[in-house]
């Protein structure tokens, strides 16, 4: 059961995630979409096993990021560091956009 919940989760991050390098790849790189149409079935065989590993990247990276930004606030909590007002500026303007946490 959780092979098939990392599968989902690692194809639909992929499938993001590929969506969005295509759109940026656009703006520098003419890409035939009408060649793609006409060899759709090998393109899907080819392009999820590369949307899974993708996924798995992305994944990754966003672990870190998010396991180092917990690192960087609890350095930042500690009083009397210089860069407080700084952290405080930063959570001010999140929750102003976002909204506080409940």
């Amino acid at each position: 059961m959780q092979f098939a919940v990392a599968l989902i989760e690692y194809l639909i991050s992929g499938i993001v995630a590929s969506v969005w390098i295509t759109a940026i790849a656009r703006n520098y790189i003419q890409i035939p979409l009408a060649d793609i149409k006409e060899y759709k079935e090998i393109f899907v065989i080819v392009y999820f096993p590369i949307a899974y590993i993708l996924g798995i990247y992305v994944d990754t990276t966003s672990s870190f990021l998010i396991r180092r930004a917990k690192e960087i606030d609890a350095v930042a909590n500690d009083s009397n560091k210089p860069y407080v007002w700084l952290r405080n500026r930063f959570v001010f303007t999140y929750e102003f956009i976002a909204g506080k946490q409940k």
